[in-house]
């Protein structure tokens, strides 16, 4: 089971004075454990919380966080395109740009994967349906001003 018992108390919390405070509210990853913890108590029954075995708290992610989680996700689709004879490289500034259109601290990563789908996944996609691509070829994923994302097929030279 999973809960964000405590996190919106959290957040209400007064600004903390000191570095890095993100957000208007305090920072979860300044929090003390124990507020987290009480919030259950306050939430739940005592019968239900002798059920509950432990609790485990997670932090915010930040923008690194967010990346390696592309990193991850793409790595299926790199195997995919790889049988097919392509390669996939991201930029760092495509990573970024993605990072920042799939995830929102209110939300965290939910909506992460359906930006990797509408991005990247269904582009490439129809580059393939379309036969656009050559075996060999690699589709470079971007970031562009004007679309968000753009994949320039580079084909190797011949």
């Amino acid at each position: 089971m999973t809960s964000n018992v405590g996190s919106r108390e959290v957040a209400r919390k007064p600004l903390r004075v000191g570095y890095a405070t993100p957000s208007k509210g305090a920072a979860p990853d300044t929090v003390p454990d124990g507020e987290y913890r009480r919030a259950p108590e306050q939430a739940f029954a005592p019968e239900f919380l002798n059920r509950i075995d432990d609790i485990v708290i997670f932090r915010t992610l930040d923008a690194g966080d967010v990346v390696r989680i592309i990193d991850l996700e793409l790595q299926g689709l790199f195997t995919r395109t790889g049988r097919l004879g392509y390669k996939i490289k991201v930029t760092e500034g495509a990573k970024r740009r993605l990072a920042s259109m799939g995830y929102e601290a209110r939300y965290g990563v939910r909506s992460l994967r359906r930006t990797l789908a509408e991005q990247v996944e269904e582009p490439l996609s129809t580059l393939i349906l379309d036969g656009k691509l050559r075996t060999g070829d690699t589709v470079v994923v971007e970031s562009d001003r004007s679309r968000g994302i753009r994949l320039r097929v580079d084909r190797p030279a011949a």
